[in-house]
């Protein structure tokens, strides 16, 4: 067994370490350091460098936490900060950050649904649109919801499945509905061509925290779909990205079709 501690020893640690406190504080106050002049800056100096910590929110899209220094610490500081995180140049730096060091934003920003201004010559862009624009339309994602495990751990790039339960079976015949060049496809058993994108997500590892992990799931484009006369459908689908899923529900009356919200976190 370990001996009790003498007496007075406890109270001879606290007082010892207020005493070591108190030093500390006279040291820190006897030898008050310089403050930074900030704004005293011009505005252009004032926001270039806040813009080395100004980041815009899921620059890094695997981090879990949404808040971002230009949304959740900058305006709640002054209302002269309040202005600065609106500054179309600390968008415009976070905007160039993301496309240029994540694959995902990389991605998003080829898209030709959303023309990407060059760094030079773009004073008129909003790029808090752009940015908030960008990752809505080409990010996140909301949609049906195929659940069904992959027996090996490595994601394929192409693969099939045959789709024969009502709720799966709907979902399906809703993609078609979209566009009536997918529905002229599927009948004839023809490969998607020029068709516009058909997606869903599948969830290839269940629903729900996976190990304590978020959960993720699969978002697949329909390259090929047959409509079988029982029908039934097989489809051959793409992966193209990895989605970690923010919610997902039930649509009422789809014979219990899940939808969910996500955002990509790795492209394929």
């Amino acid at each position: 067994m370990e001996s009790a501690p003498p007496p007075g020893w406890f109270s001879r640690l606290r007082s010892e370490g207020q005493s070591s406190s108190v030093d500390a504080e006279n040291t820190a106050s006897s030898c008050s350091l310089p403050r930074f002049p900030f704004l005293e800056l011009t505005e252009e100096l004032q926001h270039h460098v806040l813009s080395f910590i100004a980041d815009a929110p899921f620059e890094s899209l695997g981090n879990d936490d949404a808040s971002a220094t230009l949304t959740d610490v900058l305006p709640l500081v002054s209302k002269h900060f309040q202005k600065i995180s609106r500054s179309n140049l600390l968008w415009k730096a976070a905007f160039y950050r993301a496309i240029e060091s994540d694959n995902v934003w990389k991605r998003a920003a080829r898209s030709r649904s959303l023309p990407i201004p060059s760094r030079s010559g773009n004073d008129d862009v909003d790029f808090r649109s752009l940015y908030r624009r960008l990752y809505h339309e080409e990010i996140a994602f909301t949609g049906p919801v195929f659940i069904m495990g992959m027996e090996d751990e490595d994601i394929p790039v192409r693969y099939s499945l045959y789709l024969f339960e009502p709720r799966y079976r709907l979902m399906v015949e809703r993609l078609l509905n979209i566009h009536e060049e997918w529905q002229r496809k599927a009948n004839a058993n023809e490969d998607s061509g020029s068709c516009p994108p058909l997606h869903f997500l599948h969830a290839h590892r269940g629903l729900g925290r996976q190990g304590g992990q978020p959960c993720v799931a699969l978002l697949v484009e329909i390259i090929r779909c047959m409509g079988m006369p029982t029908g039934h459908y097989d489809v051959t689908l793409q992966v193209d990205a990895i989605v970690r899923l923010e919610r997902f529900w039930v649509e009422p009356n789809t014979g219990h079709l899940y939808h969910a919200y996500g955002r990509k976190i790795q492209s394929m």
